[in-house]
């Protein structure tokens, strides 16, 4: 009897403190992972841990490296060898677009969203912090230089409650310190090796203002004067829960410290956000495929409602040529809730094509033998669907009808005027190909019935090209004739 007792009291405290941690929170909350060797991003219940789902994987796969939840609420994913960011949406998990490929991204390797709602990115190869605008789509800047204060191989990154930039460097094992408004070095915040810290990676400043690191090779996340830089006490020891080569490091709503465990344990462990200490194994090991805890964002939980459906999607013309506007249709899209609405992106040659997000692309993005494809998604406002495209080959255009006309405008075969073709004026051609004729001559005695002239008429292929005379002799020509 007192065993089921105990039994039901433990229960009880179980759902206890969920339900105080839920209430603590105000809301309910997912957390992302980044299973780096999957390569893919999973959910899980931000309260209870349990697995949840997969978001979608952009083809080809990549190796995604760092995510950030926007101010917008979406997230923002970046890839390291790929040098692209792709904005997710954090409900369904849906791709929703690739915001910027190329330089100046050089390896990015963490990134954060500033108090000015920028997106600050390290870059691991090119030593350097650049900082991107998600909502303008410009083209990134360099907001910190290369090398500058002695930077190399910059890891993790956050803002302080000073408003300035605090960036984790691989190389030194120090954290540096810009400033915030203008990337300018201001000085070696926390030195080589303090502490015993060694490769750090994510860095953060906790609810106690304090700066905490997580410490790959010494195995341990420490802790650190949120004002001057000094030393404080190894917060979580090594082997601490099963801490192992700690890749990532953050505080989530309940204000405990999480952390992704590496070493082929594959598991989050969660600790006492106040004193360190460990409370449970969050995630344990292979849930959901998890293999090599990356990265973690705690996100507002999704609507549990099904998202939209997958839509039909047609461009019209069919069989379009550069000189087309072409429309992307699409329809058949069914919601549980919601407003209907379809977000397009469209594709030439494989390229996004960055400042065109509607329906409708203008022919001067586009050449002969381009292939354009439409990727359309559909949104209740909440959730995303599961996307669908269609695509088209650009083919020739027709060339410009030239102004012309015939000379002489009285011509006399008495006199021995022939006929000649006088080019007024020509356009160019669309697809800016050489523009050649082809004449041919029709001859009527009545205006009702004409007759080519073989002998001074060219063909098209094919066969053979022949252009045909642009001038005929007075020869073939007799008083009362007519000709075109």
């Amino acid at each position: 009897m007192e065993k089921k007792r105990s039994t039901f009291v433990i229960s009880f405290l179980i759902s206890a403190s969920l339900l105080l941690a839920e209430s603590a929170l105000g809301q309910s909350y997912d957390l992302l992972v980044y299973s780096h060797h999957t390569p893919r991003i999973l959910r899980y219940n931000g309260i209870t841990g349990e697995y949840l789902g997969g978001f979608e994987q952009p083809k080809p796969i990549w190796d995604y490296i760092g995510m950030a939840l926007g101010p917008d609420n979406f997230l923002y994913v970046t890839t390291a060898t790929a040098q692209k960011l792709y904005r997710f949406d954090v409900n369904s998990g849906n791709v929703l677009k690739t915001v910027y490929e190329g330089s100046p991204f050089d390896h990015p390797f963490r990134m954060n969203f500033g108090p000015d709602g920028l997106l600050y990115l390290s870059n691991r190869d090119g030593d350097n912090v650049v900082r991107y605008d998600v909502v303008a789509e410009s083209t990134p800047e360099v907001f910190v230089t290369a090398g500058s204060g002695g930077l190399d191989e910059p890891r993790g990154l956050t803002f302080g409650p000073d408003g300035n930039l605090y960036v984790a460097a691989r190389t030194h094992s120090n954290i540096l310190r810009f400033d915030g408004q203008t990337g300018d070095f201001i000085d070696e915040f926390v030195p080589s090796n303090s502490g015993g810290m060694a490769w750090p990676r994510a860095i953060e400043f906790g609810p106690d203002g304090n700066l905490y690191v997580c410490s790959y090779e010494s195995e341990a996340i420490l802790k650190f004067n949120g004002n001057t830089g000094e030393f404080i006490s190894e917060f979580v020891p090594k082997g601490e829960g099963g801490l192992k080569l700690p890749i990532w490091m953050i505080f989530g709503p309940d204000e405990n410290l999480y952390v992704a465990n590496g070493g082929n344990t594959d598991s989050v462990l969660r600790f006492d956000g106040q004193t360190g200490a460990f409370i449970d194994t969050f995630i344990p090991r292979g849930l959901g495929g998890l293999n090599e805890a990356a990265e973690l964002e705690f996100v507002p939980a999704a609507p549990r409602h099904d998202p939209p459906s997958r839509p039909d999607v047609s461009i019209l013309p069919e069989d379009p040529t550069s000189s087309d506007d072409l429309i992307c249709i699409a329809t058949g899209s069914m919601i549980a809730t919601g407003e209907l609405e379809y977000l397009y992106s469209w594709h030439i040659n494989g390229s996004l094509v960055f400042d065109v997000t509607g329906d409708i692309l203008s022919a001067a993005y586009t050449k002969r033998g381009d292939h354009v494809s439409c990727l359309v998604t559909p949104t209740d406002g909440v959730l995303t669907g599961p996307p669908a495209s269609s695509s088209v080959c650009i083919g020739n255009s027709l060339p410009p009808i030239p102004e012309f006309h015939l000379l002489p405008e009285h011509p006399s075969p008495s006199q021995g005027d022939g006929l000649a073709v006088w080019i007024d004026h020509q356009d160019p051609d669309p697809d800016g190909d050489p523009i050649l004729y082809v004449f041919e001559w029709f001859e009527s005695s009545d205006g009702e019935e004409w007759t080519r002239r073989p002998e001074v008429s060219g063909t098209l292929p094919p066969p053979v090209y022949s252009s045909g005379e642009p001038e005929i002799s007075s020869l073939y020509i007799q008083v009362g004739d007519q000709w075109r």
